[in-house]
């Protein structure tokens, strides 16, 4: 008779087998360990790493198999006495799934949790049922007493932008179940922003100086094509930064009209400036695919540039001039906002930098001396109120007035 002994252990590592679905144990050549590979909760994304147990241990695959399974996902969910609602489990996943079509603003959001999930470590806060109130306004102070590589802390509204992503990340755990409520909703009415810097509209003098720098740079080779391109589109069609970069099948010179892509999926059409024309002819001549190529962080750049000339602007400042312009020119709202693409009209108004010279002309409607108005009692006063206006033909009225001055003139006659 053969006798079989069985090793307790491997007994364990077949009851283990449902758990360790997406599990791989391998070895890699000159290294004394297993190596292991498994689905992470806390990245988001398949991880490839040493176990850390050597290849001379003789239940070393086993352990290896524990290693990954305690770090994956379907070993977080088993050994954490299914607490699926932890952060790590779910947050970053439903980031990626949920703005897996927005790229940048994923990128944002995937920024900003960084710093959230780091703080909610330090405090202990592992659920969202666990996070309060006071958590959201501890991290306001918190995030602006970082600082960042350039020596600089960051401001008040990146504090309240990344709490923004909180409240989102927040109102998804209540429709998981994962807690009762959303303790960061509209916290910034109790925490107030930071008043931003009024942006100034360029002069023509000033317009005139940038493009004399651009010039300058071009004739020294500095890699700065885009800007003069990027510059002169914003200037003429009030577009922001990134909408300069246009595919050149969205220009159509026969028509005159050009299409821009704002935020999300949003697009729209604007007729060409006339003094613009040429510029995009030209380009559409080189045979480009876009008008211009932006560069990553090309509103600093430009910035720098500016900076170098003396001018406190940005390049957003040319949507301020041309919404500007257009209110002292006297363009209907309805207009320049179908021009500029904005959809509110408080929005609109907060680009308009108009002086006192521009309001002179309001003067002229409450002048109340030199331009008298008709003197009581006149024909012209008595058609203008109510009470003195003549009946209308065929108003009851005027046939009540008939009516009380006929017998009068029956007497008469």
């Amino acid at each position: 008779m053969i006798e079989v002994v069985v090793d307790s252990a491997w007994l364990r590592c077949f009851h283990l087998l449902p758990a360790m679905q997406g599990i791989s144990v391998y070895q890699r050549s000159d290294r004394p360990t297993f190596y292991v590979a498994y689905d992470c909760p806390v990245h988001a994304r398949r991880v490839c790493e040493s176990s850390g147990v050597l290849l001379t241990d003789p239940r070393g695959k086993l352990a290896a198999y524990a290693y990954a399974r305690e770090k994956s996902s379907s070993g977080v969910a088993h050994g954490q006495a299914g607490d699926v609602s932890r952060w790590e489990n779910w947050v970053e996943a439903w980031l990626q799934m949920r703005f897996a079509g927005k790229l940048k603003t994923l990128t944002s959001y995937l920024g900003a949790w960084k710093f959230l999930s780091f703080f909610l470590r330090e405090n202990k806060v592992p659920t969202p049922r666990a996070l309060t109130y006071r958590h959201a306004v501890e991290f306001v102070l918190w995030r602006e007493s970082q600082v960042k590589k350039s020596g600089k802390t960051p401001g008040r509204n990146t504090a309240l932008h990344n709490v923004k992503v909180l409240s989102r990340i927040m109102r998804e755990a209540v429709r998981r179940d994962f807690c009762k409520g959303n303790p960061c909703f509209r916290l910034s009415e109790d925490v107030p922003p930071a008043p931003v810097p009024e942006k100034p509209e360029y002069t023509n003098d000033q317009i005139a100086l940038v493009r004399a720098e651009l010039k300058r740079r071009a004739r020294i080779g500095r890699p700065s094509e885009w800007m003069p391109i990027a510059f002169e589109i914003a200037l003429h069609q009030n577009c922001r930064l990134a909408a300069t970069q246009i595919p050149m099948e969205r220009i159509d010179l026969e028509r005159d009209t050009i299409q821009f892509h704002e935020k999300g999926d949003v697009y729209f059409t604007v007729p060409i400036h006339p003094e613009l024309k040429p510029l995009l002819a030209r380009l559409k001549a080189e045979g480009r695919a876009v008008t211009c190529t932006l560069p990553r962080f090309a509103s600093r750049i430009f910035s720098r540039v500016l900076r170098a000339i003396g001018l406190p602007h940005c390049f957003h400042c040319t949507r301020v001039t041309g919404i500007t312009r257009f209110a002292r020119a006297g363009v209907p709202e309805q207009q320049a906002m179908a021009y500029v693409h904005h959809g509110s009209w408080a929005v609109h108004r907060i680009y308009q930098r108009l002086k006192p010279a521009d309001v002179r002309g309001c003067h002229a409607a409450l002048n109340f001396s030199s331009a008298p108005g008709p003197a009581p009692g006149s024909a012209q006063s008595q058609s203008g109120h109510p009470a003195t206006r003549p009946a209308l033909p065929g108003s009851n009225s005027g046939r009540k007035k008939s009516r009380a001055q006929g017998p009068a003139r029956r007497a008469a006659g």
